[in-house]
């Protein structure tokens, strides 16, 4: 689940201001990793719906007072305005085009293997903690002490 939205290479002109910010930036991340473990909790969520429009994802519904610990740890950073509004889990993107018959019928099997697995009355998910990770693509996201800058040249 994503609890917030840090930064991506995609938001800076060149690979090199961008790896520039990481490690200007290294100190605060490597504190927001340490909040992050000495606040350590296990988010519990519902599924509310699936969406189907260029990626598959699962919007959540996060308990109260799990959401305002995650939005109280962003604002002791100056970061909350990088809590995404709704929580969600992207299962995957779409990389080809797709037929409307095709999306049709794949949200019909989605919402079923959804509500059969996790829409049972009372059926809640905890989830792993909140963490700090990078990614070069979205198929891995890797833990992230911020020891070092991980796009930086070796």
């Amino acid at each position: 689940m994503t609890t917030t939205n840090l930064y991506t290479q995609s938001q800076f002109r060149s690979k090199e201001d961008w790896t520039q910010f990481i490690s200007k930036h290294l100190k605060t991340f490597q504190q927001l990793h340490s909040y992050l473990e000495a606040h350590a909790f296990s988010p519990t969520v519902t599924i509310h719906s699936v969406l189907i429009s260029g990626v598959i994802m699962l919007n959540l519904s996060v308990d109260e007072a799990q959401t305002h610990r995650i939005r109280e740890g962003a604002s002791s950073f100056r970061i909350q305005e990088l809590v995404p509004p709704a929580f969600h889990i992207t299962l995957a993107y779409q990389y080809k085009p797709l037929t409307a018959d095709t999306t049709t019928a794949l949200q019909r099997a989605i919402d079923t293997l959804v509500s059969d697995t996790f829409k049972k009355p009372g059926r809640i998910l905890r989830l792993q903690k909140p963490q700090l990770t990078y990614f070069n693509d979205m198929t891995a996201f890797t833990p992230w002490d911020a020891s070092a800058n991980p796009f930086a040249s070796p």
